[in-house]
């Protein structure tokens, strides 16, 4: 961290707050991406169904619009 922090703050008119909000956001995609890889597949699959799904509700004739 100390080296991306030392190679932005070497850009001209960067300052500390840019290089923190980038590291704050790198920060926070990399977490994000390790919640999605770490979730199993089994949590995915019937969200991933459901548009294919027919519709198992009958709806009255005022719920349909």
């Amino acid at each position: 961290m100390k080296l991306a922090i030392n190679y932005l703050n070497g850009i001209d008119g960067i300052g500390i707050t840019q290089s923190i909000s980038f590291v704050f956001f790198f920060a926070m995609f990399i977490l994000i991406m390790i919640y999605v890889l770490r979730t199993k597949t089994s949590y995915y699959n019937p969200i991933s169904e459901m548009p294919l799904e027919d519709d198992a509700i009958q709806y009255s004739d005022k719920e349909k619009k």
